[in-house]
Order: structure tokens, then sequence, then C-alpha cells
């Protein structure tokens, strides 16, 4: 295959959560090394076959789910709900 006929994929929008995301969907993307098990792999490779969702998708979103779970812990503007006077 003609390397100078390769798509370049950087600029694609992921076909999942990001839509409503444009904070993310302009985000630079970073690599890093992930150990996951056998199992994960063998789940998340099925679930890329069966929604031709990117496993880095997935695993983004469930960056996300942690960091929103443990939001608190954080750094950050303060919630105007936990302010006591």
């Amino acid at each position: 295959m003609d390397r100078n006929l390769k798509k370049d994929h950087s600029q694609d929008l992921a076909p999942s959560g990001d839509f409503d995301r444009p904070d993310r969907v302009a985000s630079k993307k970073l690599a890093t090394t992930v150990y996951i098990t056998e199992e994960q792999q063998q789940l998340l490779k099925e679930l890329n076959r069966r929604t031709r969702v990117p496993i880095a998708e997935f695993v983004r979103e469930g960056i996300d789910l942690v960091l929103e779970r443990h939001r608190a812990l954080l750094p950050g503007q303060l919630d105007l709900m936990n302010l006591k006077s």
C-alpha cells in the first residue's frame, strides 16, 4: 500500500462520548502504557469488534469515570454548595 494514500486519522472524531464533550475532542491526546489483564483485553477487543469504537476511547471513558468518582479529591474550583460560613 502506498504510504501517501494512508488516511490521517489524527483529526477524526471518536464515535462515542466525545460528541457531548467539545473540550475533550479538541484536546491533545498523549500516549501512555497501561497494563491490563488478558480478560480485559479480550473483552475490549470484542467491544471494539461489535461497536467499531476504538479501544483507546473505552480506556479514556473509563479514566473519566474514575476521575468523576474521585473529583472531590482533585484540585479545582470550590463547589458553592459545599461552602459553609
